[in-house]
């Protein structure tokens, strides 16, 4: 009697050490997902003017939202919504260089103001 009920706490505290382990990894498989596409994003922003390293960085980046979207059971419409949620980013990275320069702050590749 005694060793059945032992053994039912013991197999109770496994399960909830097992979910809280699957959380945990869930929480980082997200925070990593994130990192990544913000790496992605932040080093296209240096590369403004190289639209084939921009092209290449939205591709690496809706391929990442993609995988993480597919391991994790998301609809390829939320796939998708996400997708379109960061391509503003590549173009936000442009515009604000752009403004930048019309402000004049200096170009520090050329050294020159707009």
């Amino acid at each position: 009697m005694f060793d059945d009920e032992v053994n039912r706490h013991i197999q109770t505290e496994f399960a909830g050490m097992g979910r809280y382990a699957d959380q945990q990894n869930k929480v980082w498989q997200a925070q990593t997902n994130e990192a990544t596409v913000q790496r992605t994003i932040s080093g296209a922003a240096d590369k403004y003017n190289d639209p084939t390293m921009l092209s290449s960085a939205a591709m690496d980046t809706a391929q990442q939202i993609a995988k993480y979207g597919m391991q994790t059971g998301e609809s390829a419409e939320i796939v998708h919504l996400k997708q379109q949620q960061a391509w503003p980013k590549f173009n936000t990275h442009e515009k604000t260089k752009n403004n930048n320069n019309k402000l004049g702050f200096k170009d520090s590749a050329s050294g020159t103001t707009s």
